[in-house]
């Protein structure tokens, strides 16, 4: 009989993994993982863990790179992550002593592409069974920032990439307010004295909204073939947004990248300027 098994003990096993469920979100086991797997990207590991001493400790992670992206979790240089989960792992110990309890244990983390996550905890025998091989696979699709076609695109493109970046930086954004005209041209204002305006040519992109992690194209037609930009919406941050941003306005032979704030969350448009 297995350890999971021993819990049940004739009780419904739905309650039993809603308990232990509790104890794993209580510990911010839940979030610990959620950091170890990146703001965004399809993730498929299972983290391998033992308690000695009265703390636990991260021993393996194991995962296999996934053909569309994704599977591992990112790099983690610094091995903070590592270090907040092996605290919440010592906290689901110690909560769990009096009950359930266990001195090894493995934990599958399943992510798609927007984000939905599955945890899967295990402790003692039954983490013995638990395989990365064996867990499904949480797409296709892949997430489109973590597509081998866009990673070519990035090298592809670096050039000019980093001269639309250099642009970029070296443009002033000190005007007041702007708008957008329906063929893409950038307004900008400044309110003076004297008060002035001036056109800029441009391809309007798409829309980042931090409160949703969120990218949004605000295209009519994909601008280019590949996941990138043939997936709308998708999870992103404000950096990936922007690299996106640089990248597409490199494709489309551009100067540099417009973004101006629209709401009062952050939320950021980003318009390509062209020549």
């Amino acid at each position: 009989m297995g350890w999971f098994d021993k819990q049940v003990a004739g009780r419904d096993p739905a309650t039993v993994t809603r308990e232990h469920a509790r104890y794993i979100r209580a510990a911010g086991v839940d979030k610990a993982l959620g950091a170890l797997s990146g703001p965004f990207g399809v993730r498929r590991y299972v983290v391998r863990f033992r308690a000695q001493g009265g703390a636990a400790r991260v021993e393996s992670i194991e995962a296999i790179p996934l053909v569309f992206g994704g599977g591992p979790p990112p790099p983690d240089p610094r091995g903070r992550n590592l270090q907040t989960l092996e605290r919440a792992l010592t906290a689901l110990h110690r909560n769990m002593l009096t009950g359930p309890r266990w001195d090894r244990g493995a934990v599958a983390v399943l992510r798609d592409a927007q984000g939905e996550m599955e945890i899967i905890p295990t402790f003692e025998d039954d983490a013995d069974q638990v395989q990365v091989d064996d867990l499904p696979v949480p797409g296709p699709p892949g997430h489109p920032l973590e597509s081998r076609e866009y990673q070519l695109d990035l090298e592809r493109y670096a050039h000019d990439l980093g001269l639309v970046h250099q642009q970029t930086h070296a443009t002033s954004m000190d005007w007041d307010w702007w708008e957008v005209e329906d063929d893409g041209t950038v307004i900008v204002h400044w309110d003076g004295p004297p008060s002035r305006a001036v056109r800029h040519r441009g391809r309007v992109l798409g829309t980042f909204e931090p409160r949703r992690s969120r990218w949004t194209w605000q295209t009519p037609e994909p601008l280019f073939v590949g996941p990138a930009c043939e997936t709308n919406p998708f999870p992103a941050t404000l950096d990936a947004a922007m690299e996106l941003g640089l990248l597409m306005t490199a494709r489309l032979g551009g100067r540099w990248l417009f973004a101006g704030g629209f709401d009062d969350h952050g939320g950021q448009l980003l318009v390509a300027v062209l020549r």
